[in-house]
């Protein structure tokens, strides 16, 4: 916890350092947990806190922009289980909030696709 008081609490900022010149790249942050072999592994939690007077800090995930080569990508991803279920990728609103998929306008717009994986050899596919 960063800081409590009347009046704000503390920030906390995790961020690589600039690139020094063209020739470096910067470094990148990983927020991870350890692995197991015989236990649970545990969990990464990001949120914005509850406010009981006034409106909530949002979170936001964006990818990078590219003025000379591939923008960054995000990609969402459930877990991998080869002895039970895969994990659920789960997007839910608030109580009268939206869900938008939306590419940006451009002259060269991208698409939205929405599909379930191949069930020819393993089962199956969608529910």
């Amino acid at each position: 916890i960063a800081g409590t008081g009347p009046q704000r609490g503390g920030d906390v900022v995790v961020a690589t350092a600039d690139a020094v010149n063209d020739m470096h790249s910067v470094g990148q942050v990983s927020i991870s947990t350890g692995s197991a072999t015989a236990a649970s592994t545990g969990s990464i939690s990001i949120e914005a806190g509850d406010s009981y007077a006034e409106g909530t800090g949002s979170i936001t995930v964006a990818g990078g922009n590219s003025a000379g080569g591939e923008a960054s990508s995000i990609s969402l991803q459930g877990g991998h289980s080869t002895a039970g279920s895969g994990g659920d990728v789960l997007i839910r609103s608030g109580v009268t909030g939206s869900i938008s998929l939306e590419t940006i306008s451009s002259p060269t717009s991208g698409s939205i696709g929405l599909a379930t994986g191949s069930a020819a050899d393993v089962g199956v596919s969608g529910a």
